[in-house]
């Protein structure tokens, strides 16, 4: 069992195979499982109230409000009263995490926009994707893409009932911009083609306000993008490398750590670092 800490996380949709496949998943958020504001916590804090010493992966998604260009207008105001600053402070209370446990994968998340300017050391993102291109991975029926075909005809016009852009929606049938930085193998896209639900485009479009049900809807994780990463990064291709480690770790107990790399290098894809941290969890 592996142990996920999925970070600013309210619907739990990214994580939620890996807790599905018998994975220990916590999600943090000001609603949720955690309930802390991220600048508070600590390392320490997640060690000494819920006993999370090591971390295997990490799922980063802090607000975009911030960040995204679809609130470009906002910004100056923002960041004269502080507002840019204390999400950028967000984001690398993340890395920080990232940083001290060292996980396998980790992966931030926010939509196109200026994120990468205020926090350069995450250099270009990894991934550039929408929704749809990942809406294959759904378990669509023939019945299903033969009515995203009727209603994509429309082009987004008319009047649209809410059971068609729910539809829409459930398919991941939908354009949102996002990017993607860290370390995590690229998961494959399976697209299908968006449908318009009104002139703009996409049913985020035609949400309006800005109270917190509408930002929750607005950040939601297509569950098509969170299968496609799961199956990219489960770990099942790992399994030759952990059959490996579990052998190192019995040699070392026989011959001492000193004498593991002479007798099995840290290759076949165990690290010294990986090596040395299941040490010391054996020894905990």
């Amino acid at each position: 069992m592996k142990r996920i800490l999925s970070l600013f996380d309210h619907s739990g949709n990214w994580p939620a195979f890996y807790a599905d496949a018998g994975h220990e998943v916590h999600c943090m958020d000001l609603k949720n499982e955690l309930p802390v504001d991220a600048r508070d916590w600590s390392v320490e804090w997640f060690v000494e109230k819920y006993g999370i010493d090591w971390v295997d992966g990490i799922f980063l998604a802090p607000m975009c409000r911030d960040f995204a260009s679809s609130g470009a207008q906002y910004w100056p105001a923002k960041d004269a009263d502080g507002r840019s600053a204390a999400s950028v402070e967000l984001v690398r209370q993340g890395l920080r995490a990232v940083e001290f446990w060292q996980p396998d994968f980790w992966v931030l998340e926010n939509p196109v926009g200026r994120l990468a300017r205020m926090v350069p050391e995450l250099g270009k993102p990894a991934l550039i994707f929408d929704p749809c291109d990942y809406a294959g991975w759904l378990d669509l029926s023939a019945a299903d893409l033969a009515r995203l075909d009727v209603l994509r005809a429309r082009n987004g016009l008319g009047e649209w009932s809410q059971d068609e852009v729910d539809f829409v929606k459930a398919c991941n049938a939908y354009s949102k911009r996002s990017c993607l930085w860290g370390k995590f193998r690229l998961p494959e896209k399976r697209r299908i083609e968006p449908v318009k639900v009104c002139k703009q485009g996409s049913w985020l479009q035609r949400l309006g306000g800005s109270g917190e049900k509408v930002k929750e809807l607005r950040s939601e994780s297509p569950l098509g993008f969170a299968l496609a990463f799961f199956a990219a990064n489960d770990w099942s291709g790992d399994q030759e490398a952990e059959n490996l480690l579990e052998r190192m770790l019995e040699y070392a107990r026989e011959h001492g750590p000193n004498e593991v790399e002479a007798e099995f290098g840290f290759e076949s894809g165990v690290s010294l670092a990986k090596f040395e941290a299941a040490i010391e969890r054996r020894a905990a």
